[in-house]
């Protein structure tokens, strides 16, 4: 979000500051018809008539906000490469996946033919199928996101009555498994489908929510102790006000309240009169928990149990003997395999930290070695 901002603001390119997108917290999936008609113009000069497609008019959903029209380029006739050497790598693969799919979405779909052959053995049946691309419609466009796969026709020459040899055949025992754990990503398109929040909201739904309540490790999410007390609290004593249906139900109302279909104050008042009653029984009957212990480990230098804690720098594990004992376990560091050796040191290697002001370069070994540097700013030049 962050970074598609900055296309939305302004982008200095040569001797113009311009805007490369249009509002980019949105949801909506309508077009402007003066877009449409610039890019059925742009795909008739550059790929040809056979090309230009029509731009399909959805009927939003009611969870879908209207007010602004689809994340687009402002002009179609900027192109990602014409503007390569102004934007740094994030801010280029942005423009240019925004540029591909609002281009392709008014594009002819591609055409092909499905060759399909049926096998019967006993009372087991097998299936081979291979693609024909007759026409590639808006597939030409995949090479410019570097998403083109190699679609190898094959054709199959198998005519009713022939008989094939098995080459070879598994036998695969599958086992319900577990749902799989969200990544950020997943974790968004749950949030838009059950209608809580909106792309406003987002980011800083899941920045919050690291902040003390969860990890993310190799892409997928991990809840932490303290967000799993939380979870577990909040079901227990707040469960009318938090959870997913009131939540969805309450965005509705803002909604309505936008277009003056409801009066705020009613909505405003059944939401106090609900959630007072809950907060009081919680604040009665829910035990005092400030920590949780962490098990199998104690303190080494005092002994005492360990436990977790938050910090204005997010959750950590310390000593439960605080302020007696100031023993705080350092964090796993994850060293690049191309990270620089510190300077002063010599002995630990600069990794990326956070501090008040923001990301830096840090010696690992802190607090150990107090080695620290900005980040220096890259000017990424297209390669000829």
């Amino acid at each position: 979000m962050k970074l598609a901002q900055t296309l939305f603001e302004s982008v200095n390119i040569g001797k113009k500051t311009t805007g490369l997108i249009t509002y980019h917290r949105t949801d909506s999936i309508q077009l402007s018809p003066i877009f449409i008609n610039q890019a059925k113009q742009f795909i008739n000069d550059n790929f040809g008539p056979e090309y230009v497609g029509k731009a399909y008019v959805q009927k939003e959903t009611a969870l879908v906000q209207g007010a602004h029209e689809a994340i687009r380029p402002i002009d179609i006739n900027i192109k990602p490469d014409d503007v390569r050497e102004y934007l740094n790598l994030s801010q280029y693969k942005i423009y240019k996946l925004i540029y591909v799919r609002a281009l392709a979405s008014i594009m002819t779909a591609k055409k092909l033919i499905v060759h399909k052959s049926f096998f019967e053995a006993q009372s087991y049946e097998a299936e081979a199928s291979s693609n024909e691309v007759i026409f590639p419609g808006h597939s030409v466009l995949d090479s410019w996101l570097s998403t083109s796969k190699k679609e190898g026709y094959q054709a199959l020459d198998y005519q009713i009555g022939d008989s094939v040899k098995v080459k070879d055949y598994l036998i695969e025992d599958v086992s319900t498994k577990p749902p799989a754990r969200y990544s950020e990503g997943q974790l968004v398109k749950k949030m838009e489908e059950t209608g809580i929040g909106r792309p406003s909201t987002y980011a800083v739904t899941i920045e919050k929510l690291r902040e003390h309540y969860i990890q993310v490790e190799k892409g997928l999410i991990y809840p932490l102790p303290q967000g799993e007390l939380v979870d577990e609290k909040l079901r227990e004593y707040i469960k009318r006000t938090i959870n997913v249906e009131y939540t969805a139900k309450m965005e509705k109302y803002l909604d309505k309240i936008e277009t003056k279909e409801v009066d705020k104050l009613e909505v405003l008042k059944e939401f106090n009169d609900n959630f007072v009653e809950e907060l009081k029984n919680a604040l009665e009957h829910m035990p005092t928990q400030k920590t949780i212990e962490v098990k199998d480990e104690v303190c080494p230098k005092c002994g005492k149990a360990l436990v977790y804690r938050n910090g204005k720098f997010g959750s950590f594990i310390g000593c439960s003997d605080f302020p007696s004992c100031n023993y705080i376990k350092p964090k796993e560091v994850v060293i690049p395999k191309n990270a620089k050796v510190c300077p002063k040191c010599g002995q630990g290697h600069l990794i990326t930290r956070q501090g008040k002001y923001g990301s830096f370069l840090g010696c690992s070994r802190f607090p150990d070695c107090d080695y620290m540097e900005p980040f220096k700013k890259r000017k990424y030049f297209r390669k000829s």
